[in-house]
């Protein structure tokens, strides 16, 4: 499957493909694991995995380990997608995001390329203390952000995460 994503580059404004990037792409009957082939640090890739024979249609959920379940569209019930957005995130050194908390879905409607869309938003902030080893994020309401949600193939949300806080640890720098 060729796949395409917004990702996060240096400037932050670009999501770009990772060596070892896996997805998750439900074939109507299972969730099947796809790993990146070609296309490292661009927004545009190539992933590997098998399919049942008979798939036509895929969904596919960034980074694998965020796909729970798929449940298919029905008469008039849109697909639904429940994902994990992890509540303890860590900042490797030199990145700008824990690639766990990136959430992306697609659904292909030709079987061969997928466009992800981004469910999750980001937020940029810059510590200019020595010896932080963690911060902790939470709504001003107690809005839930991070655990669990269900998010259609549009990447909107029908129900929010389980979890209203946020700790974010840098591994380094």
């Amino acid at each position: 499957l060729d796949a395409d994503k917004a990702g996060l580059s240096e400037s932050g404004k670009q999501v770009l493909w990772e060596s070892g990037d896996k997805i998750a792409v439900y074939d109507g009957t299972a969730i099947r694991e796809f790993a990146l082939i070609d296309g490292e640090g661009t927004t545009s890739a190539t992933f590997y995995g098998e399919v049942a024979e008979t798939a036509e249609n895929f969904i596919a959920v960034h980074p694998f380990a965020s796909a729970n379940k798929v449940t298919p569209a029905a008469e008039e019930t849109p697909a639904s997608i429940s994902i994990s957005v992890p509540a303890t995130q860590t900042i490797a050194s030199g990145s700008l995001i824990d690639p766990a908390a990136l959430v992306a879905v697609a659904e292909s409607g030709d079987g061969t390329s997928l466009a992800f869309k981004n469910v999750v938003s980001l937020v940029k902030f810059t510590v200019d203390a020595e010896g932080v080893t963690a911060f902790k994020l939470s709504g001003a309401s107690g809005e839930k952000f991070t655990g669990t949600a269900s998010v259609g193939t549009d990447a909107v949300a029908t129900s929010a995460g389980n979890t209203a806080s946020l700790t974010v640890k840098p591994a380094g720098e």
